[in-house]
């Protein structure tokens, strides 16, 4: 009996330490579990604790002074404090230096800090600046992020020269099908402006999807260049990437409901298929039936031969059925 009563306080006294031990083990689980969501909620990134310390480093760092550095030491700034230096060229005043340094320090970080990049491009004010960053990562967006790419060059690139030329490389960047749909989210003036400006790359890659956004356009200037530059591409022109379908072009120019269109495409296409096989191009001229079309298709014949064969040209332009046209060709031919 008193060997049972004297264990009691020792199991009282090895409760009480397990006890005792429990609870500093949760204390210290708790401490650890709030300060590790404290630190989270703080940076929900997830950084660890020496990335946290070194971005707040970089970014506690004064605003940089660009004046008098070098392209080295300035591209070096921009791999060690790439946020600052985004910072120093926005502030710029000489917008033209701001320009110059923003394509250079895009290209010296363009890797490690891509994203960095992407970010100052989209909250850019400076079209300028916009466009060029862009041009810049322009071959790895389109390749990891195509959507964001396309959306970006939509919504935040303008009309201006920079902004076109940099749309314009997105497209060279892009296969054919993917090139006709941005553009036919674009404004109609640009649409235009871009179809016109490289003929050959429509005519190679999607001519059918290029001459449907050309024919829906409003009638402009730019809009005739557009047409005339595809279909004399279409028709005429031919290398290893290319082979050209000249009937196919003419088809499609007449189906124009634009009268004034569909002479215009005619001409061209027809002085375009000249210059690959004449024969060909006059007897589908000659088997056209009169009218306006063939009117249009003869003076495309009569463009191509006065420079070659002055009589052919004369026998051609007065074949001509409209006799005011007919006497507008005869009056631009040399003096037999």
């Amino acid at each position: 009996m008193d060997g049972k009563l004297s264990a009691l306080p020792w199991r009282r006294i090895a409760s009480h330490g397990l006890a005792t031990l429990l609870a500093a083990v949760l204390a210290l689980g708790v401490r650890q579990i709030l300060g590790s969501k404290s630190a989270t909620s703080e940076h929900p990134d997830g950084a660890s604790p020496a990335r946290r310390s070194a971005a707040a480093t970089r970014d506690s760092r004064p605003p940089l002074d660009l004046a008098g550095l070098g392209d080295q030491a300035i591209a070096r700034l921009m791999e060690s404090q790439p946020t600052q230096m985004m910072a120093a060229i926005d502030r710029m005043a000489d917008r033209s230096e701001a320009l110059r340094l923003a394509t250079l320090c895009t290209r010296a970080v363009a890797g490690p800090d891509f994203d960095l990049l992407v970010a100052w491009a989209r909250r850019q004010k400076d079209p300028k600046l916009t466009a060029a960053i862009f041009a810049e990562l322009l071959p790895r967006w389109s390749r990891e992020d195509l959507a964001g790419c396309l959306a970006f060059a939509h919504d935040l690139l303008g009309g201006d020269e920079d902004s076109m030329k940099a749309k314009d490389s997105l497209l060279r960047a892009l296969p054919g099908g993917l090139g006709v749909e941005m553009l036919s989210r674009l404004p109609a003036e640009q649409q235009a402006q871009l179809l016109k400006q490289r003929p050959g790359r429509w005519a190679t890659t999607n001519p059918e999807g290029a001459f449907d956004l050309i024919v829906k356009l409003p009638a402009t200037a730019t809009r005739r260049e557009a047409l005339t530059g595809l279909v004399e591409k279409w028709a005429g022109d031919s290398d290893v990437y290319h082979v050209n379908d000249p009937v196919a072009a003419l088809n499609r120019v007449q189906q124009i409901s634009d009268a004034s269109l569909r002479g215009e495409g005619l001409r061209a296409a027809a002085a375009a298929w000249c210059r690959t096989n004449p024969p060909r191009a006059a007897r589908w001229t000659e088997d056209l039936p009169a009218g306006p079309d063939k009117d249009a298709a003869i003076q495309g014949l009569v463009q191509f031969f006065a420079a070659k064969d002055s009589n052919r040209a004369l026998a051609w332009a007065q074949e001509i059925g409209d006799s005011t046209l007919r006497e507008e060709a005869l009056k631009k031919l040399p003096a037999q």
